[in-house]
């Protein structure tokens, strides 16, 4: 039985992607450090850490939103993307669907950023250990976790690292 595709996506909501996660990296020696932003008190998520994280422009592809984020959140452009293999996906009760937020590493060859000060108060540069301590969800201490060792594995180079 051949499923119509047109008929299924009308039926049921299918997954959205609106949002896109980045984890900014850079060297400090041989030792790997990821920025973590730490949001507002009177914005969402008020106090959290968090990686660099934003909704995508409209007409904007995903690794366009990566890069896209890290200049606003940042001001800087990264030296290399590395999307990840993975992907965190939730349940939104307003939308009533469930979105998907890919992520993707991003080398920055600059300890001193200028943040976005509308949604950040402060930032700070943490070893990868620190970074996992940081950052309050499961999702985003892994995929520290899963960066650092790709890096680390690979000598502490994206050399033979899919990147975009």
């Amino acid at each position: 039985m051949k499923l119509d595709i047109e008929r299924y996506a009308a039926r049921f909501k299918m997954p959205v992607v609106l949002y896109v996660d980045v984890y900014p990296y850079t060297w400090n020696g041989n030792e790997l450090r990821f920025l973590c932003l730490k949001r507002r008190h009177d914005v969402a998520l008020a106090g959290q850490w968090q990686a660099v994280s934003g909704k995508m422009a409209e007409g904007r592809s995903i690794s366009e939103s990566f890069l896209d984020q890290v200049m606003k959140k940042t001001g800087f452009a990264p030296t290399t993307i590395l999307p990840l293999q993975r992907v965190t996906t939730y349940y939104s009760v307003e939308c009533d669907r469930v979105m998907m937020v890919p992520a993707a590493a991003a080398r920055i060859d600059s300890s001193s950023i200028e943040i976005d000060r509308t949604l950040h108060c402060e930032y700070a540069w943490k070893c990868v250990a620190d970074a996992e301590r940081l950052l309050p969800f499961q999702t985003q201490k892994t995929a520290v976790r899963e960066i650092s060792e790709c890096l680390l594995a690979n000598g502490g180079g994206e050399a033979g690292i899919v990147s975009i």
